[in-house]
Parts: C-alpha cells; sequence; structure tokens
C-alpha cells in the first residue's frame, strides 16, 4: 500500500512540473521534504532534496529541451533510502534517484510526442472547445498516469536494490 501512496504522490507533483499549476511543488527540496514527510522521515527527506536540488538546479525545463525530471529522481530517491539504515544506502539511492530521473525525462519526451497526436488539427470542422478541452484533460490525464508508473516502478526497483 505505500508503494501506492507513493506513485501516486509521484504522479500528483509530475503534474506540477509542466501540466498544471507549476507551483513549485515539483521541485527536490519540497518533492524530498514531502515523501519523507509521508514515509515518516521527514529529515531524509529533506536531506536528499537538498542534494538534488543543487544538482538539479541547473536544469530548467523550458520550451522542448530533454532535462531530467527531478521530481521522479527525488521521490525514488527518498523512498529508496527509507528502507535501510546502511552506511552506503543513501549515495546508492541517490544515484538510483538521479538514473531514474533521465528515464522519467526520457518519459516526457514520449509524452509529448503523443500529445501532439491528441491535439485536434485547426482545419478539422469538429475541433470546438469541447474537443480541445477534452484532449487537454487526456494529456494531463496521460502525464499524471506517466508520472505514477514512472515514480512506482522506480521506488520498487530502488528499493529491491537498495535491499540487496
Amino acid at each position: 500500500m505505500e508503494l501506492v501512496l507513493i506513485a501516486l504522490l509521484g504522479g500528483g507533483l509530475a503534474l506540477d512540473a509542466t501540466s498544471v499549476g507549476q507551483f513549485m511543488l515539483s521541485r527536490p527540496l519540497v518533492a524530498g521534504a514531502l515523501t519523507g514527510w509521508m514515509l515518516g522521515d521527514p529529515t531524509l527527506g529533506l536531506v536528499v532534496g537538498m542534494l538534488l536540488e543543487l544538482y538539479l538546479l541547473v536544469s530548467f525545463p523550458s520550451g522542448g529541451a530533454r532535462f531530467p525530471e527531478g521530481t521522479t529522481a527525488t521521490v525514488v530517491a527518498v523512498a529508496t533510502a527509507s528502507v535501510s539504515n546502511a552506511p552506503g544506502a543513501l549515495p546508492i539511492a541517490i544515484a538510483i534517484g538521479l538514473a531514474w530521473g533521465q528515464i522519467g525525462g526520457f518519459s516526457i519526451t514520449a509524452l509529448r510526442r503523443v500529445n501532439g497526436f491528441i491535439v485536434p488539427e485547426p482545419a478539422d470542422p469538429h475541433a470546438g472547445a469541447s474537443r480541445v478541452a477534452v484532449a487537454h484533460l487526456g494529456a494531463v490525464g496521460l502525464d499524471f498516469l506517466r508520472g505514477v508508473l514512472i515514480t512506482g516502478t522506480g521506488v520498487a526497483i530502488g528499493r529491491v536494490t537498495v535491499a540487496r
């Protein structure tokens, strides 16, 4: 059940990155604190969030550029680090989070391509306001689903890796 909650948090925070709001909740420092709070260790969340914020501060999403996804990286790193108190668990969890952030970046690029097929053509006579609204909501729903799947898979793989 914890994995499902973490995945849902990752999906919600993924929406904040570009699709909805952009309230900066998806920044690593905030995402780390929220994930740590959810897992009962806000200090760990802040530490991981601070480290990843420093690392990812230079990657700012602009235009169609591909960038590592800091939200996924942070949630995966905090959730992975929370399962072990072994001395090497934190650096391994951060490395897994950063690698998973790259995968999240590729998934955003793929989602943008899919969104291109969802948008109605301007010349389409049926492309009224309701069709555009449905396309927009569909794209937001796909982004949430992408965030849930990427985060959940990353946490599952990360936790198995750190446990070994």
